[in-house]
């Protein structure tokens, strides 16, 4: 009986400091991703979608929608690099980009507004003027995809 009662007292002894616990152990905190910053996120191959053009001038607007080959892409390096492969319109070559923020970037010399950047999708907004000596000025949307 005496065996049955000390193996009774070591088998709760083993239970209880199993379960009990330990200052050093504490609950897992879940991982928190850290959103991916616009400069993070441009980085990579993108395939162009469509470019809607909107060209102000002589109390006139015309509208050109163009929609590109599946092939048509722009990738971004993270040098500041550009290459650009356009085929449906027999286009190739490099440039340069630099954020201006997080909302703007200055692409082919024209600063663009980013209206979406996510992992998957790239829309992108500039303002330009087709010639300062008259007052004809035009809006482009280009959008993108991975």
């Amino acid at each position: 009986m005496k065996k049955l009662s000390i193996a009774s007292l070591l088998l709760f002894a083993v239970l209880v400091f199993a379960c009990s616990k330990s200052e050093d152990s504490k609950p897992e905190e879940p991982q928190i991703e850290t959103p991916k910053k616009p400069s993070e996120l441009i980085l990579g191959s993108w395939n162009y979608v469509t470019d809607v053009n909107i060209e102000h001038g002589s109390g006139k607007v015309d509208t050109i929608t163009t929609t590109y080959g599946v092939t048509d892409s722009l990738t971004f390096l993270s040098n500041g690099t550009i290459a650009y492969n356009v085929p449906s319109q027999n286009q190739s070559g490099t440039s340069t980009y630099r954020f201006v923020s997080d909302s703007a970037v200055i692409l082919f010399g024209d600063t663009c507004k980013i209206l979406t950047i996510t992992d998957k999708k790239l829309y992108i907004y500039s303002k330009y003027l087709d010639n300062p000596s008259r007052p004809e000025w035009g809006e482009d949307f280009l959008e993108f995809k991975k």
